[in-house]
């Protein structure tokens, strides 16, 4: 099993000592789907293209900042990659061939291949964002209903072994760029997208579980079911009603029964 460590692929036991005793995730309880985390104990792999954040895990991969060298070291690549075993000048003199017409010397079909590269990014891989800070009042506004809503504890070192792939956001300056393999790998491309976000989110402290296919995620293959024993608490909002409290408790999934109920 590997875990993500800042943009280090590492293994479960070297990451976790990193984990907090616990993580959160917001939800709102009018949201029938939200609700679905306590009574069926779901979590939904989301596509990157769904987040709020304008920047969050939407960076292009930058085709357009590739120089001479790059460009014919990726038209190279390309054309090893179809004719597997031919020699270098063979390689070399196709690659300039095809360079003469690539869309690498056309900004506008430079910016499509970049959009295509995102959106199949966008539909073969999926997110699971949680935060270690209860505290954090943006997160109580934002995605649980300015405090109507309530909030589940998890245990990371338990979560994050179930599922695969996951790890600490990194938090910069600036966003990384990103450039086309071979420059970056597959592998690095996905890191450098999903656990990157600007500092000024910092107080979050974000952790991800991630998935990604080499087809089109569908619905059914977006949910997961957290394991019992990964919950820890559950915690009403400030301002959740009564009514609502108490409908939580009888909404319960079955395996959750007896979880502690925490009022703020």
């Amino acid at each position: 099993m590997i875990k993500v460590l800042a943009k280090e692929i590492v293994s479960y036991d070297e990451i976790k000592k990193y984990f907090p005793e616990e993580i959160f995730k917001f939800r709102q309880w009018d949201d029938h789907f939200h609700k679905r985390l306590i009574t069926e104990r779901e979590l939904f792999y989301a596509k990157s293209s769904s987040f709020k954040d304008p920047d969050d895990c939407k960076s292009m991969v930058r085709y357009d900042l590739l120089n001479r060298e790059e460009k014919l070291h990726f038209a190279i690549t390309k054309v090893k990659e179809r004719y597997p075993g031919r020699n270098r000048d063979f390689y070399l003199r196709e690659a300039k061939d095809g360079l003469k017409n690539s869309p690498l010397g056309n900004p506008i079909q430079v910016e499509q291949l970049k959009l295509r590269h995102y959106q199949d990014f966008d539909k073969q891989s999926g997110i699971i964002s949680f935060a270690a800070n209860l505290d954090n009042e943006h997160l109580w506004n934002e995605y649980a209903d300015k405090h109507k809503g309530f909030c589940v504890g998890f245990n990371p070192k338990i979560l994050f072994q179930v599922f695969g792939g996951g790890g600490i956001v990194n938090y910069l300056p600036r966003l990384p760029i990103i450039k086309p393999t071979p420059f970056h790998s597959y592998e690095t491309q996905s890191i450098l997208q999903i656990f990157s976000k600007l500092e000024k989110w910092q107080d979050e402290k974000e952790y991800r579980i991630w998935t990604i296919s080499e087809r089109e995620l569908t619905e059914m293959d977006r949910k997961v079911f957290a394991p019992a024993d990964s919950f820890t608490r559950i915690i009403f909002g400030k301002h959740m009603t009564e009514s609502s409290k108490q409908e939580i408790r009888e909404s319960l999934n079955a395996e959750l029964i007896g979880i502690p109920l925490i009022h703020l």
